[in-house]
This record gives C-alpha cells, structure tokens and sequence, in this order.
C-alpha cells in the first residue's frame, strides 16, 4: 500500500471513530435528558435533520436512535 493510500485509510478510520464517539455521546445525553423519551427525540431530530435537507445529520440522528434503542 502507497504511503497516500496509508493515509487516506488512516483518515477514514479516525473519521470513523469519531463518528462512533459522536454518536455514543448524544445518546448519553438524550438519555440523561429525556430519560424514556430519548429515541422519540433522535427520530424528530433525524426528521427535523431530512427535511432540512441535512442528510449526513439526519443519518447521524437515526444512529443516535439506534442506539438509544438498545
């Protein structure tokens, strides 16, 4: 593997746990904040994030969902 492609994947992997890290803290604080609710308010803001033509934030949001739920 090239040293570009190296990096290339290495940036996409930390994107990726970021990501991961992002999605593991909203839940936590949906969670701490609108206890039972907290799903309920990912898939608003995933709606509220698709109607606003935001596609990368609602996809984060249904994420967030997914988690909250499990």
């Amino acid at each position: 593997m090239t040293q570009r492609a190296q990096l290339s994947t290495d940036v996409l992997d930390g994107a990726a746990l970021l990501r991961h890290d992002l999605v593991e803290d909203a839940a936590h604080n949906l969670v701490q904040i609108f206890a039972e609710m907290a799903p309920a308010e990912a898939l608003t803001r995933a709606l509220v994030s698709e109607r606003s033509e935001n596609r990368d934030m609602a996809r984060l949001w249904v994420d967030v969902y997914l988690r909250c739920c499990r």
